[in-house]
């Protein structure tokens, strides 16, 4: 009996196009789990779904609709449109309203606003089993993107699951959906075992291997090619059925196969630009060298003519659009484009014009040989989003028709654009840029002098290095940058001597705290470099070798005095450029606080820490990084954690992963000498460790190692002390030799590292000389050892002198007895010393080791229960702000959820529990609070029995204690109130900051005013405040402070331009022109600003471009 004509996959296929649909078990699987958890869910979970254009993601989520229908389940379903002008909301609106699914359901058709759209996704999820299924959320900009946010803020409490299909492009709606992101599925090719099995199911017959790989090698396994490939093979491969009811059977060799397969593929991207002329062809051609993406100034430069003229054309035939997110152009190019970058429509389109591009066109009058052509996309400063061009350039570049000295500075400039570079991009295009720099040095090095071959090797031996700072503490990266530093010695030209710079100061960061005489030696062949090469002392890589020197030769004070001394010499001399006179004290100064070695130096510091918390750097989260250090490392811990509170965000935003978990580490250190148990100070360094990214993990690891050891030796447990190194330190060479020391299990081997300490200048000579002292005999120890305890009871200045003060008093108690006796007084001073440093700062968990071990040896018993009563005081006084949320942030812009001390994230879900918070949060930005009744009519969504008004406001009260702990909410009055000494509210925080700003104006300083707006801005982000509550009091407490936020910006950029700082001006009205895009006021002062310098063409291209936009 025949197969119907319907179900039978092969008619199907060649009446319909339609493919088995194979290969996709495992993500049928991961998808179908991830629906089926929506029981388990208590919030919105999303899931990405990642494929190629057709790679067959609308065909997965049809398949899946169709057994999620099968188990009386539904899937609402919506596809974003390119170049669309529908919103996303009226899209879902609409196919709410259409489908049989959904429209069955709903009461009434859903209007296309947000409201309305949420609520019937919120009955269809009540209802049954449903999912939300979005696709091409890359194409999601704009009014788009801020739609899709707002829906998914006012989703956040359901549990229904949101399926997103997207381009493995950049796209925004990433950052939108990381929040709610639950797993991510990626769609590739089908592999072979897929192939065979749809080809079994269409034709009833084994394929053979030969043809299977040809028809998946060719296709990549693409299924959109694949079902374009395989029609055009099987046209006159298909033989007549024999007799009534038979199937088909196709006779095809594999040659046939691959040559009919190769000829679809093509015909398929043929056919994607069959449309077009044979001019537009080429000029799509052209375009595609520049990559998928590309910027309009580079199309002017490969396209012949009128570029504009080409690429609106292109536009309109659907061949390129404008890219759907907005994508970083790599740096190097003179910044980014003018104009919107462009991308291609189609993934396989533009491979397929890649591969169709003529390579052999030889140059005529008109046009330019390939490599000319791109050689010159390499090498101009045009903002490039693609690393396209140096791709193609590498192969040919023995082909480049240019003379030698153009390819040694084409090098120079290539390798230019790593240097700015993060670490993310020097990981790939970095690579890329590389291997094409080695294929013009293989191509013309032959031609260069003997010179320009060494300088151009360091330079791609310094690039290599650049690329793998993710490698920086590995023993192979240390080798490596050995054979650099071995490539540069004598460092006969100015060129190769700054390659010198460039490896000292790299070896110095690796040999980080390792030895004083290395980094000694390290300063002094810098001097003598810059004096035999004096321009070098002028310029930025002596800039660059002073600050690493100075970031990590933090305890030896010698070395920081002298670059201290030689950044004031450079400020000092005249003629030297006043740009590089600031970079210089900007980029340096941090790194100088950390030096002190007595009260008057450390008060110098603290001036200096002022001073820089008081310029325009204090929102630079690099500067604010090494203040938060300061802090930490002189044991101001209540400062330190209230800066973190500021810091961590912006490094998380600014990506600068290193330092956003190494100041976590240090949180958690603060934090225990406030009493946070060590049991879970271990669970959060394994979280940590398990969330640190891939790329940095290793080398995060190996700070814990060298962080924790020193945690427990302010708790005062040896046993743990070793058995923390045991596990967590990978070099124990990187510790400080103190720590070793405490850690010694014998007498012996305390005795050896000792004696390290003394010849090897592991610590300061003042320490190591102690330490000799405490060693020796009676008669040499007693008069000098007196004046060195003199010394150090005015000089506890760290929180890392405890570690060898607390050795110190072990080597006192073993000392003889006569000569302790005689010391005695020195040691006593020293250690009330020790207790008072340690109270001021309220540490009393560190308090605690030494009044147990030492106290009875230096303390009286009524001094040492007076010292246990002020640490049980402090530790009471601590404990609510501890265990409470002293440290907690309470984000009220952009959205609604508490940031713990220890990083971990708490949404706050529940539309009653973000309407009381965000109710305390509005009342205190009030002159005259709510009324009680106000207050709980308002908490309880507007309802009516006030008793029951009072009980749900109590019952969401309670529910937020739970969650954020008791000290949170003070409850005392009649209304709830935010305990604003346990908790930090990120709008309040820019309320206060915008007003400090408003008072510093009026007062006329309008340097104390510029960072706070500029924080203040940074905090805001673009974002709306109070999101997804809706009520009348929230859209006034919002329209109130984007009222202040807007009148004080212009307040202060006024002043700055009237006080003839228009760099200061353009800097402030640029951040607030790209969240107030369409301020008129705000463009206007931009423009003035710029004019004022005069930038007057990019005032008028700006002008332009807001003409445009209003068109």
């Amino acid at each position: 009996m025949g197969t119907h004509p319907s179900t039978d996959p092969l008619l199907s296929f060649l009446n319909r196009g339609v493919l088995p649909f194979v290969g996709r078990d495992r993500e049928v699987g991961a998808i179908m789990q991830f629906w089926e958890g929506t029981v388990q869910a208590d919030g919105l979970r999303l899931a990405l779904l990642i494929g190629e254009a057709g790679q067959g993601k609308s065909r997965l989520i049809e398949e899946i609709a169709a057994r999620i229908a099968a188990r009386a389940g539904i899937v609402a379903h919506v596809k974003v449109y390119p170049e669309s002008t529908t919103s996303l909301i009226a899209l879902l609106s609409r196919s709410l309203a259409v489908a049989p699914s959904t429209s069955a359901i709903l009461r009434s058709d859903p209007e296309p606003n947000l409201p309305s759209v949420a609520d019937a996704l919120r009955r269809l999820s009540r209802l049954r089993p449903m999912m939300l299924a979005v696709e091409d959320v890359h194409l999601l900009a704009g009014s788009s993107l801020a739609e899709f946010a707002q829906l998914l803020d006012a989703l956040a409490d359901e549990t229904f699951p949101i399926l997103c299909a997207a381009r493995p492009v950049d796209m925004g709606a990433r950052g939108v959906m990381e929040r709610w992101l639950h797993t991510e599925i990626t769609l590739h090719g089908l592999d072979g075992a897929a192939v065979r099995q749809m080809w079994h199911t269409l034709f009833q017959q084994e394929i053979e291997v030969p043809s299977m790989q040809a028809l998946q090698g060719a296709t990549s396994g693409n299924p959109l090619a694949v079902r374009s490939a395989l029609r055009g093979a099987m046209t006159g491969a298909l033989r007549e059925e024999r007799s009534p009811g038979s199937v088909p059977y196709v006779r095809l060799s594999t040659a046939d196969l691959l040559a009919s397969v190769q000829r679809s593929v093509t015909l398929l991207a043929d056919g994607m630009t069959a449309h077009l002329s044979p001019e537009e062809l080429a000029n799509a051609r052209q375009l595609a060298l520049l990559g998928e993406i590309f910027s309009a100034e580079a199309a002017e430069m490969v396209i012949e003519g009128n570029a504009a003229e080409a690429v609106r054309t292109l536009r309109y035939r659907g061949i390129i659009s404008q890219a759907a997110a907005g994508s970083t152009p790599i740096p190097g190019g003179n910044g980014g484009s003018s104009q919107p970058p462009l991308s291609f429509t189609h993934t396989l389109l533009h491979h397929h014009l890649i591969d169709a591009h003529p390579t052999d066109v030889h140059p005529t009058e008109k046009t330019e040989s390939l490599p000319a052509l791109l050689w010159k996309l390499c090498t101009a400063p045009l903002p490039l989003y693609s690393f396209q061009p140096f791709l193609l350039l590498a192969p040919i570049a023995h082909q480049l028709n240019i003379s030698a000295e153009e390819a040694y500075d084409g090098v120079a400039a290539m390798m230019e654009r790593t240097r700015w570079m993060n670490v993310a991009l020097l990981e790939t295009g970095g690579r890329d840029l590389l291997n094409c720099g080695k294929a013009i040095r293989q191509a013309f090095a032959s031609r260069w002098s003997s010179g320009q071959q060494q300088e151009n090797e360091l330079l791609l031996i310094a690039t290599d290095l650049r690329t793998r700072r993710l490698e920086l503490y590995t023993d192979q990266f240390e080798q490596d940058v050995q054979h650099y530093l071995q490539l540069t010695e004598g460092a006969e030209s100015e060129a190769v001597a700054r390659h010198r710079l460039n490896g000292l100061a790299t070896i110095h960061a690796i040999t980080n705290m390792r030895h004083y005489a290395q980094r000694r030696d390290t300063w002094q062949e810098g001097l003598r470099i810059v004096e035999r090469h004096p321009r070098l002392r002028r310029g930025h890589d002596w800039i660059n070798f002073l600050r690493q020197l100075a970031q990590s030769s933090a305890l030896d004070h010698a070395i920081i005095r002298a670059v201290e001394r030689e950044v004031e010499t450079l400020i000092e001399v005249e003629g030297l450029d006043e740009e590089f006179k600031e970079r210089c004290w900007r980029e340096i100064a941090p790194f100088l606080l950390d030096t002190f070695s007595n009260p008057l130096e450390l008060e110098k510091r603290r001036q200096l820490c002022q001073r820089l918390l008081d310029s325009v750097h204090a929102s630079d989260p690099q500067t604010l990084s090494r203040v938060v250090s300061f802090y930490y490392n002189i044991g101001q811990a209540n400062d330190a954690l209230q800066l973190l509170e500021r810091l961590l965000p912006l490094l998380k935003s600014h990506h600068i992963l290193t330092n956003y978990y190494s100041h976590r580490l240090k949180r958690l250190h603060l934090r225990a000498g406030f009493g946070l148990s060590p049991s879970q100070i271990e669970a959060e360094v394994d979280r940590l460790i398990a969330e640190t990214p891939a790329p940095i993990r290793d080398g995060f690891r190996r700070f814990v190692g060298l962080i924790l050891p020193q945690l427990y030796v302010h708790l005062g447990d040896d046993a743990a002390l070793r058995d923390c190194i045991a596990r967590r330190t990978l070099d124990r060479s990187q510790l400080f030799p103190d720590v070793l020391a405490l850690a010694a299990e014998t007498s012996d081997e305390r005795a050896t590292i000792l004696h390290r300490i003394r010849s090897e200048e592991l610590l300061p000579p003042d320490i190591s000389r102690l330490i000799a002292l405490l060693q020796s005999p009676e008669s040499e120890a007693d008069p000098a050892i007196a004046i060195l305890f003199q010394q150090m009871e005015l000089n506890i200045l760290r929180l890392t002198d405890l570690i060898f003060l607390r050795l110190a008093f072990q080597l006192i108690g073993e000392m003889d007895p006569g000569l302790r006796k005689r010391l005695h007084g020195q040691a006593a001073a020293l250690f009330g010393r020790v207790m008072d440093w340690l109270s001021t700062r309220e540490l009393w968990a560190f308090m605690l080791p030494f009044l147990e071990q030492f106290g009875e040896e230096y303390l009286g018993k009524k001094e040492l229960k007076q010292w246990r009563d002020r640490t049980a005081t402090i530790a009471e006084q601590r404990r609510p702000a501890d265990h409470g949320l002293q440290e907690i942030l309470l984000k009220m812009i952009g959205t609604v959820e508490a940031v713990l001390p220890d990083g971990r994230v708490i949404p706050i879900r529940g539309g009653r529990l973000r309407a009381v918070l965000g109710l305390m949060v509005a009342n205190a930005m009030q002159k005259q609070p709510l009324e009680p009744r106000e207050f709980r009519h308002l908490a309880a969504g507007g309802e009516g029995d006030p008793e029951h008004a009072r009980k749900t406001m109590n019952a969401a009260v309670f529910r937020l204690r739970e969650l954020l702990g008791q000290q949170v909410i003070r409850t005392e009055g009649e209304t709830p109130m935010l305990n604003l000494q346990a908790v930090r509210v990120d709008i309040l925080t820019a309320r206060h900051l915008l007003r400090d700003a408003a008072r510093a104006v009026r007062d006329g300083a309008l340097r104390r005013a510029f960072p706070a707006v500029m924080e203040a801005l940074e905090l805001t982000h673009g974002e709306v405040p109070f999101p997804t509550l809706y009520e009348e009091l929230f859209e006034a407490a919002r329209e109130d402070f984007e009222h202040l936020l807007r009148s004080t910006t212009l307040r202060v950029a006024s002043g700055l331009l009237r006080e003839a700082d228009p760099a200061s001006a353009e800097e402030l009205l640029r951040r607030a022109h790209a969240m107030m895009p369409e301020d008129e006021e705000v463009l206007e002062m931009l423009n003035e600003s710029l004019t004022q310098q005069g930038k007057r063409t990019e005032a008028a291209r700006l002008r332009l471009r807001a003409m445009m936009e209003m068109e």
